[in-house]
């Protein structure tokens, strides 16, 4: 496996933990906001805000993931006959 391949590999790990983390990190912080006397409407707006950035690194880490053991780039589709 090239050095290449191995970093995008390992970076695409890094970003499905990372995204998993903030999953289950999101339930302590948000009591903590709310302990804190936040609005309502503050809470919900990080809790939305912080879910998506959460998916977006879940779906980016494993489309990483995916290219490099499939061996195809990004985007790249079947070949045109």
């Amino acid at each position: 496996m090239e050095l290449k391949t191995r970093v995008q590999l390992v970076w695409g790990v890094a970003l499905l933990l990372a995204g998993i983390g903030v999953f289950f990190v999101l339930p302590e912080r948000l009591a903590q906001l709310k302990a804190a006397g936040r609005t309502d409407f503050f809470i919900l707006f990080t809790r939305l805000s912080l879910y998506l950035i959460a998916v977006m690194l879940i779906g980016g880490g494993a489309m990483k993931i995916y290219t490099q053991v499939s061996g195809k780039s990004a985007g790249e589709d079947e070949p045109r006959r």
